[in-house]
């Protein structure tokens, strides 16, 4: 199973780092010429990495609450049932720091040691089991942190439990992290560049749109102000409305300066291009940005 973006989990089967704050600004290149943008301020969305992700991981791990009498030991061969997570989050930015024990309880037994001894400053977040037919070959525990460090989009601790010799167990601990990454300078958007923005809302059932330009410095400035705070998305899946309408938005650069456009909609994600070129997206599962589209559509003002 794997941890939906928004909640719940879906059945398939953030790290402390300084962020950046870049703002681009720049020429427009000639034909047959790339794009070109320079770095003019710092501060911004926290990012993660995978060097802190994997700290993060192996910290996870060691905070686990093992069974009584249970050790580290790499099985030959791994069972079956251990060797993959027995639970996996479901981001591209991610990292797995897995470790093996050996405890002399069985298998029910350790399930529900695990079951009641939840790490300090964890939650039991699910637990389940596999089977084949009648017979359970493998139990699991999944804790999730109560707080994740800026940067972190979602860690797991995710334990699995299967019967081992003489009557004990086998466990598979894996402390699962996954990031934001890194925003690209390009999609910082600054104010004074932008002369006007013009909004396209689309509905999805009936194809009708309704298209208005704005030139209010505030209104540039409170769209620069939330999309300048979003993190770049993990990659993670994500749930969105087939019949949510979506919103286009163009800044209309002044001199010297690239077209910058966002499509957002009932997504947990915005699309960035900057002069017609595609950026990382932006993490957005409040949908801030088609929420203050839509405020500044039914206010009508130009």
């Amino acid at each position: 199973m794997q941890r939906s973006r928004r909640a719940g989990w879906v059945l398939i089967g953030s790290t402390v780092a300084l962020g950046l704050v870049l703002s681009a600004c720049g020429t427009r290149p000639a034909p047959g010429q790339t794009a070109s943008y320079t770095v003019t301020s710092r501060g911004g969305p926290p990012h993660g990495s995978r060097a802190a992700s994997l700290a993060l991981g192996r910290k996870m791990v060691r905070q686990l609450r093992r069974p009584p009498g249970s050790r580290p030991a790499r099985p030959h061969p791994v069972p079956r049932y251990l060797r993959q997570p027995a639970e996996g989050i479901g981001v591209i930015h991610r990292v797995d720091v897995a470790r093996y024990y050996t405890a002399p309880r069985s298998m029910r037994a350790a399930y529900a040691y695990l079951r009641r001894h939840v790490p300090a400053g964890y939650r039991r977040w699910v637990t389940g089991s596999a089977g084949q037919g009648s017979v359970t070959v493998e139990e699991f525990v999944v804790y999730a942190p109560k707080a994740l460090p800026r940067g972190v989009d979602v860690a797991d601790l995710v334990v699995g439990v299967v019967p081992g010799r003489h009557g004990g167990s086998v466990l598979r601990a894996d402390g699962e992290v996954g990031w934001a990454p890194p925003r690209s300078a390009a999609e910082y958007l600054r104010p004074a560049a932008y002369r006007a923005v013009t909004i396209t809302r689309t509905s999805q059932s009936s194809g009708h749109r309704t298209t208005r330009t704005f030139r209010s410095r505030d209104a540039i400035a409170r769209l620069a102000r939330i999309l300048n705070s979003l993190p770049a998305s993990d990659g993670g899946p994500m749930s969105c409305s087939p019949a949510a309408p979506s919103y286009y938005l163009v800044f209309r650069p002044r001199a010297r300066h690239p077209r910058f456009a966002v499509t957002a909609f009932d997504c947990v994600t915005d699309r960035v291009t900057v002069a017609g070129r595609a950026q990382p997206e932006l993490n957005d599962p409040r949908n801030r940005v088609e929420a203050a589209a839509q405020r500044l559509l039914r206010r009508g003002a130009r």
